[in-house]
């Protein structure tokens, strides 16, 4: 009685020649395990794929499922000019709704591409290896078809080359954009408006009356009566110009940012006035020292402070309307 090799029965070897010419020399031992279990169980399921979740554009080109790599490049390119054009029911929302709305659209991009790519990878390799299985006479002829359509290192480096200099380029983008981004806007602080005591009136003193020496009476002296002083109305005294005054102002308006280098508040306030909106800019005292407030307004109501709101944000500034 012959014993029974310890090896898989021939139709699974083929299987996994197959799978080994189709995916490549690149990730063929961490790609047979997952398609392995598949197989297995008869039904494809998630698995996680690092490489898939992080670099989806690249590992969908590398792995040449050209139809997803397209459908997800153009919704990248449609989500970026919404983003960069400001186009879309999404201006209207909060800040806080858009960043949550951001961080949604991150972990949707990232999480389903590390879940179910290799669901993908796994129908195209079985459609591939069954046309090759067809159109060549042995599997050693099919296998050679398939390892001649996978990708290699060469397409690779490419791509590994391409995302460091995208990288590179959005980093130094990024490090640009933030050298002249003012800090975040702080909560407006009430304050009473500082008010100068009126100055009292001066008080004029009746002139003294000299009596006439003895030696030289006067028939008749005269009486000098006092003089009545005119009250003087005194105005409130002007803050000087350093001094530090919160202005309180009325009606809606948008916050753009709490500055703590004053060039940088000056630059903005000049790119606001160029747009030809009102801007206020007044200095704040806080934890940090003295920080300088800009801010537009008074506007006549809400919706022309988020139509404001919108110019300054195309200006590449940060906007938050507040109200009355």
């Amino acid at each position: 009685m012959s014993s029974r090799p310890a090896t898989l029965p021939p139709q699974d070897n083929a299987t996994t020649a197959l799978y080994r010419a189709a995916l490549g020399p690149v990730g063929a031992p961490y790609y047979l395990r997952v398609f392995g279990r598949f197989d297995e169980v008869g039904l494809p399921g998630p698995a996680w794929n690092t490489m898939a979740a992080c670099f989806t554009l690249g590992w969908l080109i590398y792995r040449r499922l050209w139809g997803a790599a397209f459908s997800y490049a153009v919704l990248l390119l449609a989500l970026g000019a919404a983003l960069w054009f400001e186009v879309g029911p999404w201006t209207a929302w909060s800040a806080e709704l858009r960043w949550s709305a951001a961080l949604g659209l991150v972990a949707v991009f990232w999480l389903l591409p590390g879940f179910y790519a290799n669901v993908l990878l796994h129908g195209e390799l079985r459609r591939r290896m069954t046309e090759a299985v067809r159109q060549a006479a042995t599997v050693q002829q099919a296998r050679e078809q398939l390892a001649a359509q996978a990708s290699g290192p060469g397409l690779l480096g490419l791509l590994v080359f391409l995302y460091l200099v995208l990288g590179s380029a959005a980093a130094g983008w990024w490090w640009q954009q933030s050298r002249g981004r003012p800090m975040p806007p702080v909560a407006p602080v009430v304050s009473a408006p500082v008010v100068a005591e009126p100055a009292p009136a001066a008080v004029v003193a009746p002139p003294a009356v000299t009596a006439p020496p003895a030696a030289v009476p006067e028939p008749d002296p005269v009486k000098a009566e006092p003089v009545k002083a005119e009250p003087v109305n005194a105005e409130p005294a002007k803050p000087e110009a350093g001094d530090a005054i919160r202005v309180r102002v009325h009606g809606h308006g948008v916050a753009v940012g709490m500055f703590a280098d004053p060039a940088n508040a000056r630059r903005a306030e000049a790119r606001l006035r160029d747009a030809g909106l009102p801007v206020l800019v007044d200095p704040v005292e806080s934890s940090r020292g003295t920080l300088t407030r800009v801010r537009v307004g008074p506007l006549d109501d809400r919706a022309a402070a988020d139509a404001a709101a919108r110019q300054i944000r195309a200006l590449g500034l940060d906007a938050r309307v507040y109200g009355p």
